[in-house]
């Protein structure tokens, strides 16, 4: 017997397993491992070849899946009407003006518009500055290095430089 292949018939019975696509006798690493297949690649074949019967939320029927288990729409058509529907829309509020919007239930949206949240940006920055300010920090736009002044010798012509 080779070193490569293991010898199932010196194994526990419990170690010694089946695997239920290619059939193939392996041995489990340990007695009360959870290994089914032989190989990642019958665990794969396993997964894309059962097929999953689920109910389409939108129109209630029931559909059968080999493609991805997690599917749940029965077609693009009830996934489009789901992803449109009143049902995933909620009410909120813009914590700038106090105005009524409305965002998907899985954003995390708290602006009505780009102008409120760059106003509530600037708000935010110019409370830092004012904190910073009180602690006695410095403000991290007068931490840049200031820039050297611009030199007079490239805006003169070059006739006048050399004193001709």
């Amino acid at each position: 017997m080779s070193p490569d292949t293991p010898d199932t018939t010196e194994v526990e019975p419990e170690m010694a397993r089946r695997c239920p696509v290619c059939e193939t006798v392996f041995t489990a690493i340990y007695p009360f491992s959870r290994q089914v297949f032989c190989s990642p690649t019958c665990k794969v074949a396993s997964r894309n070849n059962r097929p999953a019967r689920q109910n389409c939320p939108v129109c209630e029927n029931e559909f059968t899946t080999t493609v991805a288990r997690r599917r749940t729409y029965c077609s693009e058509e009830c996934r489009g009407a789901a992803r449109t529907s009143d049902d995933i829309r909620d009410r909120r509020v813009c914590l700038v003006c106090n105005g009524p919007f409305e965002a998907l239930k899985t954003t995390r949206q708290i602006h009505c518009s780009p102008a409120c949240r760059k106003d509530a940006e600037r708000r935010r920055d110019q409370a830092d500055e004012d904190r910073a300010r009180r602690l006695g920090e410095t403000t991290s736009l007068s931490s840049w290095p200031e820039l050297p002044p611009p030199s007079k010798t490239l805006s003169q012509p070059l006739s006048r430089q050399q004193g001709t």
